[in-house]
Parts: structure tokens; C-alpha cells; sequence
């Protein structure tokens, strides 16, 4: 099987931070607990950081595809993840693609507990402009974030706050 160029380009920034000059056997991330990524397809490309800062880890389409003028499409990226209990990985635009062409992501929450291929959901936000997604393209983020859990509890008040019920616009314009 093929090393995607940012694969490879990841490794090397591995080894190079490692000081060895072998490829390691396995790919573990920039820093705190792995996470297990399984490719569902032989074509998958696993997420990369470009930089050890990145906050998130690009993913790639596995296909090719179009999406009409503001319209929205589900691209698959050929993986799935065991995302650590306590963990959500949240699916963000990559900014490029939302500078230049317009394109954002919709309801991007990966729950610890799903173990099926990450999709994500592709809105372009162009009035007169296609966008055609490329096999092997970056196409979104995921974020990973702790969480804390939480018992919600019925009451029949609120203790009252500075902004108390006011919602839209009441802060200001």
C-alpha cells in the first residue's frame, strides 16, 4: 500500500523529533493517549497534523464528488476510531477551504462510544460555484476534546443570574 505524502511527510517529522532514522512501526500521535484509527478502505488516508501545534488532525475523502451551490454533501473518509471514554472528536472546517471556496461542516460530534466510518458532512455556501471534492483531498478536522459528565437534575427554579433569561441580541448587537 502507497504512503500518502503527508503520511510520509508526518513520519519524517516524527523521526526527526525522535532522532532515530528508521520509520517507526506504527504512527502514535504528537502527544497525550493513542488513539486507534482503522482503515475500512484500502485507499483510506489516516489523519495527519501538518505541525506538532495543530490543534487538529486532517481527514481525507476517499472519493471523488461534487457539491452543488449551496448544497451540502456526506464524504466518506475510509475510517473509523476508538475515541477514548471521556473524549469527543469534533468535526471543523479546514479554514482554507472555508476562506477560498466557501466550504463549511455540518454536525460534527464524534461520541466516544462510535466505532463506524467517519463522515463528514460538506455545506458550500457558493451561490453560482460547484466544488469538487478530489480523492485524497483534506476535507475537514477532527478536534479531540475531554469532557466532563454531568447529572441533570429537575428543579422547579433557577437561581437567578446577571443575564437571567434575555437570549438573542441581549448583550448587544
Amino acid at each position: 500500500m502507497e504512503i500518502h505524502p503527508d503520511e510520509r511527510a508526518r513520519i519524517k517529522q516524527l523521526e526527526e523529533s525522535r532522532g532515530t532514522l528508521s520509520l517507526p512501526s506504527s504512527i502514535k500521535p504528537w502527544n497525550g493517549h493513542p488513539v486507534p484509527v482503522k482503515r475500512l478502505d484500502p485507499t483510506a488516508v489516516l489523519p495527519t497534523k501538518a505541525n506538532s501545534t495543530d490543534a487538529g488532525y486532517d481527514l481525507y475523502s476517499i472519493e471523488d464528488c461534487e457539491i452543488g451551490p449551496v448544497n451540502q454533501r456526506l464524504v466518506k473518509t475510509g475510517i473509523s476510531m476508538a475515541i477514548p471514554k471521556g473524549c469527543v472528536g469534533l468535526i471543523w472546517p479546514r479554514s482554507g477551504l472555508a476562506y477560498k471556496h466557501g466550504l463549511d461542516t455540518f454536525a460534527g460530534v464524534i461520541d466516544a462510544g462510535y466505532r463506524g466510518e467517519l463522515g463528514v458532512i460538506l455545506y458550500n455556501s457558493k451561490v453560482n460555484q460547484h466544488y469538487k471534492v478530489k480523492k485524497g483531498e483534506r476535507i475537514a478536522q477532527i478536534l479531540f476534546q475531554k469532557i466532563e459528565d454531568f447529572d441533570l437534575v429537575e428543579v422547579e427554579n433557577l437561581k437567578d443570574s446577571q443575564r437571567g433569561a434575555g437570549g438573542f441580541g441581549s448583550s448587544g448587537s
